[in-house]
């Protein structure tokens, strides 16, 4: 991007984003959100002036993406027309207006100020730091369609984050089946690790389960728990018949994320752990999998519910789990099936859409993957 440091009259500017047309437009997502709100928008900012030249197919304006946590700067610094991202943590607040984010220009500089409107342009009041402006580009097909393509590039996707950071509510994630089933399957991609959000030493436990008539261990068919061992690794138990946890039979590197198979049916509980190291002659090992066939944990009736936890009730926890392509089928029936795509960044999961309102302390976030 060629830097222009010069300002130019809004009226000239507005004419300039719009392509000199009076027509009204709408943005295209993802960069969806309204000139009037800071989050969903592709802004063009700067420091006590805005980048206003053009974008063309070799030269794109370097944007600013917020969303409810989040910072994607979008650049195209070293090959012009291609972006790349930086990710950073950011946060604001709509009452009071107050942000604080990383600014990227030779060097990058955290701002702290208060954030406003004037005529869809944003306003950043950096206080000593002087004004950072910014202009909504998303209605702009060039930064649009090389965001979309950056996104790619990164592995960008939606997933279910569950936390425990409070006392007064549980983190879990609770789906309902669009039927009981007696027998089926119940696949997701897990990622357990530590929750960086949490300065808390409480209960690192995380499950996996499938109910039948209630999201009680009386109601368990089948369920995996999660338990770190250190900083860096974690193991894996299955809930016996006789209603307490098995040995560890496996375990895994924390952060890495585990695809899951799991069947239910004739008095078994079945599942398929990826990326897990089999410590025990209960599980077997085929490559870098952990797989084992056990008896059902307590309750043999048809399974209504699917869940997934962190920690116990009226605790904390340090740890905190990532849930993805969630899929419940029974024969060609399918009965559970959310990649969480359809969400914006910060959506409260429960009350909807197959998610029980029990749920709680679970949100929408998204999550990049490597280039």
């Amino acid at each position: 991007m060629k830097k222009l440091q010069f300002t130019i009259p809004l009226v000239c500017v507005s004419l300039l984003l719009s392509g000199c047309s009076d027509d009204d437009q709408t943005p295209s997502n993802p960069g969806d959100g309204d000139a009037t709100q800071l989050t969903g928008v592709y802004w063009e900012l700067d420091h006590e002036g805005v980048k206003v030249a053009a974008a063309s197919d070799t030269d794109l304006p370097n944007v600013y993406y917020f969303s409810e946590s989040r910072l994607k700067y979008y650049n195209d610094d070293k090959v012009s027309g291609t972006y790349e991202i930086e990710f950073s943590d950011f946060d604001y607040d709509e009452e009071t207006k107050s942000i604080t984010f990383n600014y990227y220009d030779t060097d990058v500089k955290e701002v702290q100020g208060i954030y406003s409107f004037d005529d869809g342009k944003l306003i950043i009041d950096g206080g000593n730091d002087g004004f950072y402006n910014g202009f909504d580009q998303s209605d702009n097909k060039l930064v649009e369609d090389a965001a979309k393509d950056a996104d790619d590039r990164y592995g960008e996707s939606k997933v279910a984050r569950i936390q425990n950071i409070t006392e007064e509510l549980s983190g879990t994630l609770n789906m309902a089946l669009s039927e009981p089933a007696a027998e089926g399957s119940f696949d997701a991609d897990i990622t357990y690790r530590l929750n960086e959000d949490s300065a808390e030493d409480g209960d690192s436990k995380a499950y996996v389960a499938v109910y039948t008539n209630g999201f009680t261990s009386a109601n368990s068919y089948g369920e995996l728990l999660f338990e770190a061992i250190d900083g860096e690794r974690a193991q894996i138990k299955y809930r016996k018949l006789s209603n307490a946890f098995s040995d560890p039979i496996c375990e895994f590197t924390m952060g890495e994320t585990l695809p899951i198979k799991t069947t239910w049916g004739n008095d078994q509980f079945s599942f398929t752990i990826e990326n897990a190291e089999v410590i025990s002659d209960s599980a077997d090992i085929e490559g870098n999998t952990c797989t084992a066939t056990v008896d059902y944990a307590v309750s043999n009736e048809p399974v209504k519910f699917l869940n997934v936890r962190i920690a116990a009730k009226k605790t904390v926890s340090s740890h905190e789990v990532l849930v993805d392509n969630v899929k419940s089928v029974t024969g060609e029936t399918v009965l559970f099936d959310n990649d969480f795509e359809s969400f914006e960044d910060g959506y409260e999961l429960g009350g909807g859409h197959g998610f029980r309102g029990e749920s709680a302390q679970a949100t929408v976030i998204t999550v990049a993957g490597q280039q």
